[in-house]
């Protein structure tokens, strides 16, 4: 049973992974309400996950506080680069 967070994961981000992305107009940075909103419905499809037996809106749950996270640590990054930068 400790593979299944794992799993889990794995097939919450698959599934974010088959979205149509050729017909979104996102921002070359990734930044932007475009970008905003092409993560709610890509996070959204992980509901899908009920039907295979999964609670979709844990997994969503989990999923966005990764993403959070990541964003938070990307931030933090860049700033650090540019303090760096500045020297």
């Amino acid at each position: 049973m400790q593979y299944r967070p794992f799993i889990l994961l794995v097939c919450s981000v698959l599934l974010c992974a088959c979205g149509d992305e050729a017909n979104e107009a996102t921002p070359a940075d990734g930044e932007g309400p475009a970008a905003t909103d092409a993560r709610e419905r890509e996070l959204r499809k992980t509901r899908a996950l009920d039907a295979v037996g999964y609670d979709g809106s844990v997994v969503e749950k989990n999923l966005r506080r990764t993403l959070e996270r990541t964003d938070e640590r990307a931030d933090e990054t860049e700033a650090a680069r540019r303090a760096l930068d500045g020297q």
